[in-house]
């Protein structure tokens, strides 16, 4: 009927409007973690490492694979290819890591706090010569293309 027919054509115009996502520019530096972030990375390698012991695996092989696959410059493992020490589902994780983290002390959370602060100031500078860079090629594609003209 009529109604129907709006409510598709609504979910269809909605559709539409989500094809578009915003697209981080490339060359622009990553967001800065927060202490949270920091804290959730060192909770998940120490469970993850503590359930790989449990099934007999090396804990220090174990630490350091955790720590250079999530290195920036690193290339991504297929999912297939990753090794597996154990099940535990993200929203179990992100629970237990996150009532830890409301457990814990101030005085246990200023490294975390510390490291979030350090990587802001230096997320501050680089994005503050990533800005620069982008104005300096900006400008540079204006003068060439108006000296084209003329």
């Amino acid at each position: 009927s009529v109604t129907a027919k709006k409510m598709n054509a609504e979910k269809a115009n909605k559709k539409q409007a989500k094809k578009y996502t915003w697209k981080k520019p490339k060359g622009m530096p990553k967001r800065p973690l927060s202490a949270y972030n920091f804290f959730f990375k060192l909770e998940r390698e120490r469970i993850v490492v503590a359930m790989a012991a449990a099934k007999g695996f090396n804990p220090d092989d174990v630490r350091n694979k955790i720590r250079n696959s999530s290195t920036d410059g690193a290339k991504k493992m297929r999912r297939c290819d990753r090794q597996s020490y154990g099940k535990v589902g993200f929203a179990a994780l992100a629970k237990t890591i996150a009532e830890s983290w409301n457990t814990l002390d101030d005085d246990a959370k200023i490294p975390f706090e510390t490291m979030a602060k350090e990587e802001k100031e230096s997320y501050k500078i680089k994005i503050d010569k990533w800005r620069e860079d982008e104005r300096i090629s900006k400008h540079k594609l204006d003068t060439s293309a108006l000296n084209a003209v003329t």
